[in-house]
C-alpha cells in the first residue's frame, strides 16, 4: 500500500474513532446529567467578557515558538504540527504547534458562531487571521538580523462534542524573498470542551497531522505526513477559585514517516518524539492576559538515538473590540545540554537564539 493511501485510511480511520469516543463522553454526561436531575448550566458562561483575552493567546503562542524554534539548528526536521489540545477552563479551550525544527502551538478558543443561536446548535465555525512581525531578540555579531512576517489563517469547525480545524501559515522572509513560502499545513482534531474528570481535574485527548509543505520537510526531510496524538490534563480553574487562570500538562507521541532515516544532507532525521508541555496563562487586568509555555521533546531518530531539545515562550495578549487582540511575545528554543560541552543550555532568554515577536490577529 503506498504511504499515500496507507496516511488517508488511517486519518480517516482516527477521524471515525475519535468522533465516536467524543460522542461516547458526551452521552454518558448527558445520562449522568439527567440521573442527578441537576439543572444544568450554560456552559457559555461570561464568553463576552473573557471571549477577546482568550483568542488573544492564538496565535500569539503559535507564532512565537515557532519563530523560536525556527531559530534552533536541529538535526532531524520535525514539522510544524499545531492543535494540541489545550484547556482553558469550562467555558473556553484550545490547542496547538508549529513549524520546522521545533515546536510551536496556536490558540483556537471558544468558537465563535456564524449566527446568533442556542448551546444546542449541532455546527459552529470560526476563521482567524493574524500577521506577525518576528525577529531576533539581538542583532549577532555580524549585524544579518533575522526579519520575518508570518501570515495565519486558522478556519475551525465544531460539529456537536468535536472540534476539527485546518491551520496555514505563510512565512515571509523580509530579509531574503527567496526563503519566502507557505509553512507545512497542519490538520487537527480536539474535544470542542475539556472532559471534566471530577471537580478539578480535566482531560482533553488531541490528534494531530502535520502537512509537509516546505522544502526542509519534502525535499530535505522527503517526509510523508507526521501524525501527533496527546492527552492534557488540567485544572478546573473554576473550582478552585480562580477562574479563568489555565493549568495544564500534555504528555504527546509523534510519529514521523519518512522515505529514508537520513536527510539528503546526510543528518539523522526523527522517527518519533515524546513532548512533555507546561502550559500557564493568567489574566491579569482588564483584557490583558500573561501567558508562558514550555516544551521538553525527546527527539528520538531511526537509530533510536535521542536528541532532547525544548522550546518556550511568555506572552502579553490583549483583547480589543471584542473580536480583535494584539500580542508581544519573547521566545527561545534549543538543545537541553550544548553541542560541545554538554552543559545545561536550557534557557528563558539566549542572546544569540532568542526571538521577538509582535503581532495583531482577529476571530470572525
Amino acid at each position: 500500500m503506498k504511504p499515500t493511501t496507507k496516511f488517508l485510511s488511517v486519518l480517516i480511520a482516527t477521524q471515525i474513532a475519535f468522533s465516536c469516543f467524543a460522542l461516547a463522553v458526551e452521552t454518558a454526561k448527558g445520562k449522568s446529567t439527567a440521573a442527578t436531575k441537576t439543572p444544568v448550566t450554560s456552559t457559555k458562561l461570561k464568553v463576552t467578557a473573557k471571549k477577546s483575552t482568550v483568542k488573544t493567546t492564538k496565535a500569539k503562542a503559535a507564532t512565537t515558538t515557532a519563530k523560536a524554534a525556527s531559530a534552533v539548528k536541529t538535526t532531524a526536521v520535525e514539522p510544524k504540527e499545531a492543535i494540541e489540545t489545550e484547556i482553558e477552563t469550562i467555558e473556553q479551550m484550545e490547542a496547538a504547534t508549529a513549524t520546522t525544527g521545533s515546536a510551536i502551538a496556536p490558540v483556537t478558543t471558544s468558537t465563535t458562531t456564524a449566527t446568533p443561536a442556542a448551546d444546542t446548535k449541532l455546527v459552529k465555525y470560526n476563521i482567524s487571521l493574524d500577521a506577525f512581525y518576528n525577529t531576533a531578540a539581538e542583532a549577532p555579531a555580524d549585524d544579518k538580523r533575522s526579519q520575518y512576517m508570518s501570515y495565519d489563517l486558522i478556519p475551525v469547525v465544531v460539529i456537536g462534542p468535536v472540534k476539527t480545524l485546518l491551520w496555514f501559515v505563510y512565512k515571509q522572509d523580509l530579509v531574503d524573498d527567496e526563503k519566502s513560502a507557505l509553512q507545512d499545513i497542519v490538520y487537527a482534531n480536539s474535544l470542542a470542551k475539556p472532559y471534566n474528570a471530577g471537580d478539578y481535574i480535566t482531560l482533553s485527548p488531541g490528534f494531530v497531522v502535520a502537512i509537509p509543505q516546505t522544502k526542509a520537510s519534502k525535499e530535505v526531510a522527503q517526509l510523508n505526513y507526521a501524525a501527533n496524538f496527546n492527552l492534557t490534563i488540567g485544572l478546573n480553574s473554576k473550582s478552585v477559585g480562580l477562574d479563568g487562570m489555565v493549568l495544564n500538562w500534555q504528555t504527546g507521541y509523534t510519529k514521523m514517516n519518512n522515505d529514508f532515516t537520513t536527510s539528503t544532507a546526510g543528518e539523522p532525521l526523527t522517527s518519533y518524539r515524546l513532548r512533555q508541555r507546561i502550559n500557564f496563562w493568567y489574566p491579569l487586568i482588564g483584557k490583558l492576559t500573561f501567558q508562558s509555555r514550555l516544551d521538553i521533546n525527546s527527539n528520538f531518530s531511526y537509530e533510536n538515538v535521542v536528541r532532547n531539545t525544548f522550546a518556550q515562550f511568555v506572552a502579553l495578549n490583549y483583547g480589543f473590540l471584542d473580536n480583535y487582540w494584539a500580542s508581544i511575545v519573547l521566545g527561545n528554543a534549543g538543545s537541553v545540554l550544548a553541542e560541545t560541552t554538554y552543559e545545561n543550555n536550557l534557557k528563558f532568554y539566549d542572546s544569540k537564539s532568542s526571538e521577538l515577536a509582535i503581532g495583531v490577529g482577529a476571530d470572525f
